[in-house]
């Protein structure tokens, strides 16, 4: 009996040992935006002392709030996968480089620093060879970065043999790839924090094959069947066309590795068909338009890459684009497809512009994937226009609404100007807007006025404490408009997705945020077709396609599309349809 007493007591020192914390230091390599917009490689260092629990960090270079945030929960994640006693340990986070960044914000770092502390608590080396980007999720899973073609690109550079990155898309592991086979660099997706905490702390010198996997995402089993209207319906239409052309892609095009994905682009064609059923129509026509990307992508093999012929399709498609008068009933769909096709010729116009000094492979995916894009909005525009012209009504006249945009344009310049951060797509949009007014399509200026101020407003909003809160009441808003609707049902569905994933339903707020802009823009629109004599009566409609006719014929010009000076790989911003 004594033996056993002495034995448990002997087991009770070794385990409070054993969960003592140590002075200990670890790092590892992080990829991330660093200079400009030019990829580099951060040192994330982690140093761990006998404390209280409380987290430090350092002031040079400045930490912003949200890399802050991601420490934290980078932490709680080490400490539950460690099993170490979070109390009894105080976390000191630094970051190191070549002295070129004032100061490091985002939360792709995540990853990195739940790995490095994780093995500071459990007194294992870390690989140097290996680079991790990821952003750390409750439940210990890895979230999506953006730039993950510089990062790799900038760790290869830094002699790094494998970069662990969460959940690539299907061009980045088309690129990733070319990389791959340029440099010596192995991607590793991981999901997890313990998958990629294996890969850093394996033998140094240990090869791992690129992971990469493909998964159709569920439909949020609480996602509740949406109540339509008759807009919601029309809309309906267009998503179920835009839909139609992916499964198209998939029968027709099943070349290079299209055919052995097929299955998963037919689930999202299945899928798509029950998300327009339950009234998020939006959802899957943005589902479709990118998985039409991913699809083309995929479909085109390296041998086979004929960027200037993608830019002529995308010319002829622009080309044959058919106008549509837009009409006291049917401005909003005007408005919408006006400004996808603005959208597509200032994309294609960028594109043509730095063509010929693409001599890189990953230089022309990456343009590649920016013609789909272009592609992708125009084929969307045709859809839009087809329902445009099925609504009837008194024509109106656009450039009576020129005050009201340039009203608009201020009033957005000014207020996203005068942000603490403005958003770099909230600004693309606004300059689109401009494009836009300078050719006197002005209901194209006032979605994309609108469609910045929404982005800008997402963007200040997403750190605040009750965001949740604000994310639930746009939820609730019973808007009106043909894209106030949609955007908020896409806001919904993404809250429901994340919630479903137990993550926070603010994931939502910044499409809600887009549909509660839009809604104001679009009822100014209406409210101004409604209080003053803008149609162009019946009697004078001869009279004015004479007008028109005669300033088409003698008068046709080109104005120059902004040109926002970024790199092929940044172009673009917020991405969807």
């Amino acid at each position: 009996m004594q033996k056993i007493m002495l034995a448990a007591i002997m087991l009770s020192i070794l385990a409070s040992f054993s969960f003592a914390c140590q002075e200990a230091f670890a790092t590892v390599p992080v990829p991330a935006v660093v200079s400009g917009q030019e990829g580099g490689l951060l040192n994330v260092s982690v140093h761990t002392l006998p404390g209280s629990g409380k987290v430090f960090t350092q002031i040079s270079p400045a930490v912003g709030i949200s890399t802050q945030l991601s420490q934290e929960e980078a932490v709680r994640q080490a400490f539950l996968l460690s099993g170490g006693e979070r109390e009894k340990c105080d976390v000191y986070f630094s970051f190191f480089d070549d002295g070129n960044t004032p100061a490091v914000d985002g939360p792709s770092a995540g990853v990195a620093m739940a790995v490095a502390l994780t093995a500071a608590l459990e007194a294992k080396e870390l690989r140097h060879d290996v680079a991790i980007t990821g952003e750390i999720l409750p439940g210990g899973m890895a979230g999506a970065v953006g730039g993950i073609i510089d990062k790799a690109q900038a760790s290869a550079r830094s002699g790094m043999h494998i970069i662990i990155t969460p959940k690539q898309q299907i061009y980045d592991n088309i690129l990733l790839s070319k990389l791959g086979e340029k440099y010596d660099i192995a991607p590793f997706e991981a999901k997890t924090l313990k998958e990629a905490y294996d890969v850093a702390t394996s033998k140094e010198g240990e090869k791992f094959s690129q992971k990469f996997e493909l998964e159709a995402k569920e439909i949020a089993p609480n996602l509740p069947r949406r109540e339509m209207n008759l807009l919601d319906t029309k809309f309906a239409e267009v998503a179920k066309g835009i839909n139609s052309q992916l499964y198209a892609k998939i029968i027709m095009q099943r070349e290079g590795a299209l055919a052995e994905y097929a299955s998963y682009f037919e689930q999202e064609f299945e899928k798509n068909g029950k998300i327009i059923d339950m009234g998020y129509a939006y959802t899957a026509a943005n589902n479709a338009f990118l998985s039409q990307i991913d699809a083309a992508f995929l479909s085109i093999p390296p041998q086979k890459l004929d960027l200037q012929k993608e830019i002529l399709d995308v010319e002829g498609c622009l080309a044959s684009q058919p106008e549509v008068e837009p009409t006291e009933k049917n401005f909003e769909w005007v408005a919408g497809a006006d400004a996808r096709v603005a959208w597509a010729e200032e994309k294609l116009d960028e594109i043509k512009k730095i063509e010929n000094g693409l001599d890189s492979q990953e230089g022309k995916y990456l343009a590649l994937r920016e013609v789909y894009y272009a592609k992708g909005w125009c084929e969307a525009a045709y859809y839009i226009k087809r329902q445009a012209k099925e609504e009837r009504g008194e024509r109106i006249n656009q450039s009576a609404l020129a005050p009201l945009a340039q009203d608009m344009l201020e009033q957005a310049q000014k207020e996203i100007g005068n942000s603490f951060l403005p958003d770099a797509d909230a600004m693309h949009h606004l300059s689109l807007a401009n494009s836009s007014m300078q050719k006197g399509k002005y209901l194209a200026a006032i979605y994309d006025i609108s469609y910045a101020r929404g982005t800008q407003e997402s963007e200040s909003a997403k750190d605040l404490p009750d965001i949740e809160n604000y994310t639930k009441a746009l939820m609730k808003e019973e808007f009106s408009t043909l894209w106030g609707r949609t955007y908020q049902s896409q806001g919904i569905y993404g809250a429901y997705s994340a919630s479903g994933e137990n993550r926070s339903i603010s994931e939502g707020y910044g499409v809600l945020s887009l549909g509660a802009s839009m809604e104001e823009g679009m009822l100014r629109v209406a409210q101004r077709i409604s209080s003053s004599p803008i149609s162009v009566q019946v009697e004078e409609r001869g009279i004015m396609e004479n007008k028109l006719a005669n300033i088409f014929v003698g008068g046709i010009f080109f104005v120059c599309i902004i040109f926002l000076g970024v790199k092929i790989s940044e172009l673009g911003g917020r991405k969807g349809i």
